[in-house]
């Protein structure tokens, strides 16, 4: 509590601090703040602005005798409030303080937008620009790698042409000395199979022979022994 002297009639008033409760509202368009203040009358108060963004309110009113009743407050406005159009308004002991939301410039934030969507519509022109770029860039590569592709197959075919035919008369020589000695090959190899025939042929040849000596042989022997067999047969008698 606090005491503050006036000096009337060698009366010292006393003052009472109150502390009234208070709370924010906002809508699409203002802030508002709402204090109640029962028992103060609309002349017992005083609202102002302080600095970029403070709200007093302060009242005073006389209880009884030298008693009297005191509050002084200060409340931090939002950001976005037009602190020059500030209104109060009291009604059956609420005083109600609406300060308007600062409203954009349109066409100033138009003409920002539009800014920015230039900004973005040249940086992605720019963006195509260099893609193209690019692209053309890597078709002349590769059409570049092309050419020098086909260059380096029509070199490796005359190459090869060259190699096959020799590319002069040593290469033709080299065909001929290499078909004489195909040549030289299949008549030494029907050389040797005539060798071999002839053997087999031979071998035969002594078999039949063999052979028939072996049956002479027989015949031979069997006649002795037929003979024998006779001979001493009348030598019995």
């Amino acid at each position: 509590m606090a005491m503050r002297g006036r000096g009337v009639a060698g009366v010292w008033p006393v003052y009472e601090d109150f502390k009234p409760n208070s709370e924010w509202q906002q809508d699409a368009h203002s802030h508002s703040l709402i204090i109640s203040i029962p028992g103060f009358m609309r002349e017992q108060l005083r609202v102002s602005t302080e600095g970029r963004n403070i709200v007093r309110v302060r009242g005073e009113r006389l209880i009884a005798g030298n008693k009297w009743s005191h509050f002084l407050e200060d409340f931090e406005v939002p950001e976005n409030s037009d602190m020059n159009s500030v209104r109060a308004k009291f009604h059956d002991g609420a005083l109600t303080i609406t300060i308007p939301k600062k409203t954009i410039d349109k066409p100033h934030h138009e003409a920002r937008e539009n800014e920015k969507h230039k900004h973005v519509e040249e940086d992605r022109g720019r963006e195509a620009s260099s893609s193209k770029t690019k692209l053309a860039g890597a078709e002349r590569e590769e059409v570049a790698m092309k050419e020098l592709s086909g260059k380096d197959k029509g070199k490796e075919g005359k190459e090869k042409e060259a190699i096959e035919s020799g590319g002069s008369e040593d290469g033709a020589f080299t065909k001929a000395v290499k078909g004489g000695k195909k040549k030289e090959v299949i008549e030494s190899s029907g050389a040797i199979a005539k060798a071999v025939k002839g053997v087999a042929e031979l071998n035969e040849e002594r078999k039949l022979m063999v052979n028939i000596g072996v049956a002479v042989l027989v015949i031979v022997s069997f006649s002795a022994y037929v003979t024998y067999k006779f001979v001493a047969g009348d030598d019995k008698k």
